[in-house]
């Protein structure tokens, strides 16, 4: 498996959905005014609980001063993951083995992104040098800083430690986790389709219970939407999507 550490430095936010208003106006200037928004990093989630930002250092200084944001104290970095075809499986399956697996054991905190496009995994940038270290053992580890790439890698080590991970036995599930009953769908789109999506994706943000009249407990609201180096992803229920079928 390849990872490449990007130069991005990132912010991880999460705003109350009571406050939601206020990513109106960066919502808006990110999807109608792409060519003044210097954002190459922006991924919203918004669940029951809260929307999670997670944007570069140009997205967050467009968020407003005036309303309380709940950030991390530290600066994030995305190291982004590449598996081969020829390696088999789906990718996130190597992804926690090879890579979210041996930085837990190296008490290393990670936060997960995975797009429609992509698998990332962001770690903080004060514990970068200590996970180079920690992946180069079974990974491909590609750092870009400055425009330039500085790799760190043996190719017969990796294959060894990889083996040897592969060969432990599974381990226990120690947190709960839920399984709702509503269906989604992770998708893509063109950029220049965004602007027809407006209203929906505004929707879906500022007003869900518009789109979803289902009260069911069983079912879990959950919408995702990003755009990462022009690159769009969405993840969003069956409600949601016929909605979204109506503007395309």
């Amino acid at each position: 498996m390849e990872l490449t550490v990007q130069e991005h430095r990132l912010h991880i936010c999460s705003i109350a959905r009571e406050n939601a208003s206020i990513l109106s106006h960066p919502i808006l200037k990110l999807i109608l005014a792409r060519s003044s928004f210097k954002c190459k990093y922006f991924c919203l989630t918004v669940t029951p609980d809260d929307i999670t930002l997670v944007l570069d250092e140009d997205g967050y200084k467009e968020l407003p001063e005036d309303v309380t944001v709940s950030s991390q104290c530290s600066l994030w970095v995305a190291m982004h993951a590449t598996c081969e075809a020829s390696e088999g499986g789906p990718c996130m399956n190597k992804l926690t083995k090879y890579v979210i697996l041996p930085l837990a054991d190296s008490e290393i905190s990670v936060f997960n992104i995975s797009t429609f496009q992509d698998d990332f995994i962001l770690i903080k940038e004060s514990d970068l040098e200590k996970a180079v270290a920690c992946l180069s053992r079974s990974n491909q580890v590609t750092v870009i800083r400055r425009g330039e790439q500085l790799s760190s890698s043996d190719q017969s080590k990796q294959k060894e430690t990889q083996d040897e991970l592969f060969s432990q036995s599974p381990r226990p599930i120690k947190h709960p986790f839920q399984s709702p009953s509503n269906r989604f769908l992770i998708t893509s789109m063109h950029l220049k389709d965004l602007r027809h999506v407006t209203a929906p994706i505004m929707e879906l943000i500022l007003f869900p219970e518009s789109i979803h009249s289902s009260s069911k407990e069983d079912k879990i609201y959950f919408f995702s939407f990003s755009i990462i180096h022009d690159q769009i992803s969405l993840v969003l229920d069956e409600e949601a999507y016929t909605r979204f079928l109506r503007y395309i």
